[in-house]
C-alpha cells in the first residue's frame, strides 16, 4: 500500500501540471498594405525685398509677399493655407568690408551701409494636388525665389491605416487556416490579437488650416499661369499584426 500511495503522490503533480498548461495554439503574423492617392500637397518659397532703408526693404517685401499669397490662393482655392515665417531684415555693406563673424563694425568707409534686404519664408498646404506644380511656377512669376514642391500626404491617414490593418488580419487568418489544415486540426477562436511594430505611412501627415475663402481675382488682367500637371504616385500604408488562435480537437 505504501508503494501504491507513492505512485499516486508522484502522479498528482504531473496531472496538475498538465491542467495548467496553455491550450494548443497557432500563432501567426499577418501583414497588409493599401495604396491611396494623396489628397494634400505642400510647397515652399522665399521672398526678398530691397531698399535704401529698412522701411523701404520691408515695404517691398510685404508688397511682394501679399501678391504671391493672393495669386496662390486664387489659383489653389478653398482648403489652401499660406503661412510665412523666418522674417529677416539685414544690412548690406560693400564687398571690401571684411570682418570676423560677430565683430563690431562702424558704418563708415568701406563698411558703410549701402542698403537693406528683407526676406521671409513662405509655405503652402493645399488640397489642390494637381495644381501645386502650376503654383510653383506662378509664385516664381510673382517674385518668389526657390519655389518648390515639398511632398504629398493624406488628409486622413488613420482611415488608410485602418484599411491596412483589416488586410493584415485577413492575411493572418489565411495563414492560420493553412497551417491548421496541414496539421489536420481545426482552427478555433482568436485568443490574442496585437498590432505589430512597423506599421505606418510613407509621408509625414501635414497640419491642415482652412481659409475662409479665396481672395477675388486681381483687378488688372494678367495672363493665366503656365499649367504644370502633377500626378503623384499613391501613398502606401502598411500594417502588421500578431494573432494567436486556439486549436480545436
Amino acid at each position: 500500500m505504501r508503494w501504491t500511495t507513492g505512485l499516486m503522490l508522484l502522479a498528482l503533480p504531473a496531472a496538475l501540471a498538465a491542467q495548467e498548461r496553455e491550450p494548443a495554439v497557432i500563432q501567426v503574423a499577418g501583414t497588409g498594405s493599401v495604396k491611396t492617392d494623396p489628397d494634400m500637397a505642400s510647397m515652399t518659397y522665399s521672398v526678398t525685398g530691397e531698399g535704401a532703408t529698412a522701411d523701404a526693404a520691408s515695404r517691398a517685401l510685404a508688397t511682394k509677399a501679399k501678391a504671391i499669397e493672393a495669386g496662390l490662393l486664387n489659383l489653389l482655392g478653398r482648403g489652401t493655407a499660406v503661412t510665412t515665417s523666418n522674417v529677416n531684415v539685414a544690412e548690406v555693406r560693400g564687398a571690401e568690408c571684411r570682418t570676423d563673424y560677430g565683430e563690431q563694425r562702424l558704418s563708415e568707409g568701406a563698411c558703410a551701409v549701402m542698403g537693406y534686404v528683407a526676406s521671409l519664408r513662405g509655405a503652402v498646404e493645399t488640397g489642390a494636388v494637381g495644381k501645386v506644380g502650376t503654383g510653383v511656377g506662378l509664385a516664381t512669376r510673382l517674385g518668389a525665389q526657390q519655389a518648390q514642391m515639398n511632398g504629398f500626404a493624406l488628409r486622413d491617414p488613420a482611415a488608410a491605416q485602418a484599411s491596412a490593418i483589416k488586410v493584415a488580419v485577413r492575411d493572418a487568418k489565411t495563414k492560420a487556416m493553412t497551417l491548421a489544415a496541414a496539421a489536420g486540426v481545426r482552427l478555433g477562436t482568436i485568443l490574442t490579437l496585437n498590432d505589430g511594430a512597423g506599421g505606418g505611412i510613407e509621408e509625414v501627415p501635414m497640419p491642415i488650416v482652412l481659409t475662409s475663402a479665396p481672395p477675388p481675382p486681381l483687378a488688372s488682367p494678367t495672363p493665366a499661369p503656365v499649367a504644370i500637371d502633377v500626378k503623384p504616385a499613391p501613398i502606401e500604408t502598411s500594417a502588421r499584426v500578431s494573432v494567436r488562435y486556439a486549436i480545436l480537437p
